[in-house]
């Protein structure tokens, strides 16, 4: 098995929080990597899939029928916990708070007819403002470019970004404005990325 390394700093870590944003093709290539982990998987995870709201309800039951780790739609003031997978809603974007010691999801409105909506570049851009949390960033499959600007902010405060491979997505534009940021670490097939995950 081989790995296209881009960064040469890249260090295997223990990570506290795995953010995955995808569009085009997403949904295939979310079941593809994620079912391949155990429901004993520590690691709270959170996904932006660009998807219009009355699509989310069937696409969280989907998940939670093909994979092992409990899957929900994200809800205003939810606490991230181990093992617990977060699909933001199709009508907001989603970012990531610090209250009381737990990190939460908080709503923030998209703006009308600019970006993406839910925004893979808002939910990056908040969890960039935490202090002291080890983050995987993931960006998969999707036309267009959110996500761009989250990764770099991303990888000031450490975190390690993987992009999806151009082979097997069905359209390679978010990984590709991703990759040529140059911050991305890894560039990996889906069935990597479910390996690699898999030994987290």
């Amino acid at each position: 098995m081989t790995f296209k390394m881009v960064n040469d700093e890249y260090k295997k870590s223990n990570f506290e929080l795995i953010l995955i944003g995808a569009s085009t093709g997403g949904p295939e290539a979310l079941t593809s990597i994620l079912s391949g982990l155990a429901a004993s998987f520590k690691c709270p995870i959170i996904i932006i899939q660009h998807m219009p709201e009355n699509f989310i309800s069937n696409f969280v039951k989907q998940l939670n029928r093909d994979c092992s780790l409990e899957f929900f739609r994200a809800n205003k003031d939810d606490t991230l916990k181990a093992g617990r997978v977060l699909v933001a809603p199709g009508n907001q974007s989603i970012e990531v708070l610090s209250l009381d010691g737990r990190l939460v999801v908080s709503y923030k409105e998209c703006s009308s007819g600019k970006g993406f909506c839910p925004s893979v570049d808002t939910l990056f851009q908040s969890v960039s403002r935490l202090v002291n949390l080890k983050v995987l960033g993931l960006v998969l499959t999707g036309i267009g470019n959110d996500g761009a600007l989250g990764v770099k902010e991303l990888k000031r405060k450490g975190a390690e970004i993987w992009a999806q491979e151009e082979k097997n997505c069905a359209a390679f534009g978010m990984p590709k404005a991703a990759i040529e940021t140059g911050v991305v670490d890894r560039i990996l097939s889906l069935g990597d990325m479910r390996f690699e995950l898999g030994r987290i």
